[in-house]
């Protein structure tokens, strides 16, 4: 039997282990949820959080990889269906979510040191909930038990083999999705699926039709272009390009807008297929994601962001460690990275909020610059000054972001990032709108209106598969 589908005696005495070890910490958690209380991260965590089998693969202790590396959000694998059958969730098929200390111990270790968690639901293998649950709103009612259980604010559907392949499962799974979107105001919502060099095959482009079929937008759509005939970044990026137009194609978005509803989920080191994605390619890929203000950044996995013994693993794939030479958590340093080329947004707001609200708030952001002093004269393309809320906030003493690039007059997307997701404008705060300084306790003069700004010039608002890897899908 392959191993992809075995569980070993081993991997079952880590659940256990960690159990014991978490029980205390667990069983005080929020109103006997058995986590911590979730902590208040920006989104931009949520779309750069790497997978971690928290009890597969000889997980690594969370906390040590949040100091060695800065990171803040891990993305736990995977929510199935139990093995034996059923319409209840479980980590793995084989660790009712209902009863689970093991998995909360680690939730509430991360969330003590100010992270949090998004859960990934199937996954390469294994039997998935929209397969066994009759309809989406039973589908969707296993989920909620997981984001109540964890008081979770994301939430990933890695969709693909075999589930990807029949129709009633990923009817049963993007209907869930929407049904949890519209239930848990403000959840970030990932849609993972293969990646090919078009972009996506045959049964990604009828998720992509599903999804449109039922209305439902995500934060991101995702590919992981590996185990495909894939080798460094070029070929990464070239399916990226090819995915932007399938996107554009099916919900008829412009290339801006696609790239915002737009992520890649990447595998480091050596794939199952025998592919190599090094350092230097995992930079190359987030040079381009970043230059195309793409929605999501992230890998599988912080398990295998080991160097082997020896390095190359004797050209064998490991669910443990990444079989190139590496220092430890090169690859998650890459998320990190991503995270931080847009501004910590502490408050999510979803994509349907900000499409209802977006022209009012576009209004509203621009008079709140013109209060602050912020829209005074027309700037040049791609200067770099301080504007529209994060200057805003610096002026406030609340936040000291990064300066970005100027945006064209009433363009949806920014030229710097100003979110890991949909870029569009998001509600500001009270205190960013108030008609008095909050430092001096006046009322500002108006600013007379700005004259109309010429063509080309911008002003400075800012408008806001074969084996899918021992690792990700495996139970070793």
């Amino acid at each position: 039997m392959s191993p992809r589908h075995v569980r070993t005696f081993a991997a079952v005495i880590t659940a256990a282990c960690l159990g014991l070890a978490a029980a205390g910490t667990a069983l005080a958690g929020d109103d006997g949820k058995g986590a911590a209380a979730p902590q208040s991260l920006g989104s931009n965590w949520y779309a750069a959080a790497p997978y971690l089998m928290p009890l597969d693969n000889d997980p690594p202790d969370a906390a040590a990889v949040m100091d060695a590396t800065g990171l803040k959000a891990f993305q736990l694998a995977f929510i199935l269906a139990p093995n034996g059958g059923g319409c209840t969730p479980t980590w793995d098929g084989t660790s009712p979510v209902g009863s689970d200390t093991a998995v909360a111990g680690v939730i509430s270790a991360i969330r003590a040191k100010g992270g949090d968690v998004s859960a990934s639901v199937g996954g390469y293998g294994g039997t998935k909930l929209g397969q066994t649950c009759a309809t989406p709103e039973a589908t969707a009612a296993a989920y909620q038990q997981v984001v109540d259980k964890y008081g979770l604010k994301a939430l990933d559907f890695d969709l693909e083999e075999p589930e990807y392949e029949n129709t009633a499962a990923i009817h049963n799974e993007i209907g869930a999705a929407k049904i949890l979107q519209q239930k848990n105001p403000g959840i970030y919502l990932s849609i993972t699926t293969a990646g090919t060099a078009d972009g996506t095959g045959w049964f990604g482009k009828q998720m992509l039709d599903e999804a449109k079929s039922q209305s439902f937008t995500p934060d991101n759509f995702s590919i992981m272009p590996f185990d495909g005939g894939f080798n460094g970044a070029a070929s990464q990026t070239a399916a990226l390009t090819k995915f932007n137009s399938l996107l554009r194609s099916t919900f008829g978005w412009d290339e801006a807008t696609a790239y915002a509803h737009e992520g890649i989920s990447q595998m480091n080191g050596r794939s199952d297929t025998g592919e190599y994605f090094t350092q230097t390619d995992f930079q190359t890929v987030l040079d381009f994601a970043t230059a195309h203000h793409m929605a999501r950044f992230t890998n599988w996995s912080v398990n295998r962001d080991r160097q082997c013994s020896p390095p190359d693993n004797n050209g064998r794939t490991s669910g443990t460690c990444s079989s190139v030479p590496q220092s430890a958590y090169d690859f998650t340093k890459y998320s990190v990275k991503f995270a931080g080329a847009t501004p910590h947004h502490a408050t999510h707001h979803s994509a349907r909020q900000r499409r209802l609200h977006g022209g009012r708030l576009q209004r509203r952001r621009r008079l709140c610059g013109r209060r602050h002093g912020l829209l005074q004269r027309p700037y040049l393309e791609g200067q770099v000054v301080d504007t529209g809320r994060d200057a805003l906030h610096r002026r406030l003493g609340r936040v000291a972001g990064p300066r970005r690039l100027l945006t064209p007059e009433g363009s949806s997307v920014p030229a710097g990032r100003s979110s890991p997701h949909v870029r569009r404008p998001e509600v500001l705060p009270a205190l960013a709108t108030a008609d008095t300084d909050t430092k001096t306790g006046t009322a500002p003069a108006p600013a007379p209106a700005p004259a109309p700004a010429p063509a080309n010039v911008y002003t400075c608002c800012q408008v806001s598969n074969a084996s899918k890897g021992i690792t990700k899908h495996l139970h070793w």
